[in-house]
């Protein structure tokens, strides 16, 4: 194997031996913290509504972005098609969530959800218990 095949070899091995815990180990950890909660967090992504987590520590915010940003459409669908749907969501206009990580429950404020986003936080809950 030649320097270069070797070279790309171990930077896919160190890629794949981090991906567990930087893919789905801060999805499972947003489940277990928010649990019910979570539903709240799926409609905020969903709908483009901006988050502010306070009052957490660096690990914990990290984890919410990073659960935003796997839960969003954004990416998937044109921009122009993205704000139609938006705005169909809600008539009023976007209020940040504001997540107060200070105790030990997450509190929510401006928090909005629907039925498609209680049925899949089941769905992340019911995978959690598994353990999938």
């Amino acid at each position: 194997m030649n320097c270069e095949a070797r070279g790309l070899e171990s930077h896919i091995k160190s890629y794949l031996s981090s991906w567990f815990e930087d893919v789905v180990c801060p999805i499972q950890r947003v489940v277990l913290l928010f649990q019910e909660k979570l539903t709240f967090l799926l409609h905020a992504a969903l709908s483009y509504t901006p988050v502010e987590v306070k009052e957490s520590d660096e690990k914990t915010k990290r984890d919410i972005n990073r659960f935003l940003s796997v839960a969003s459409l954004q990416g998937l669908i044109h921009e122009g098609t993205m704000t139609s749907l938006c705005m169909a969501m809600t008539e009023e206009q976007h209020k940040s969530v504001v997540i107060d990580c200070s105790s030990s429950q997450p509190q929510f404020c401006n928090a909005g959800s629907n039925r498609f986003c209680e049925d899949w936080m089941q769905a992340f809950l019911n995978g959690a218990k598994g353990g999938n």
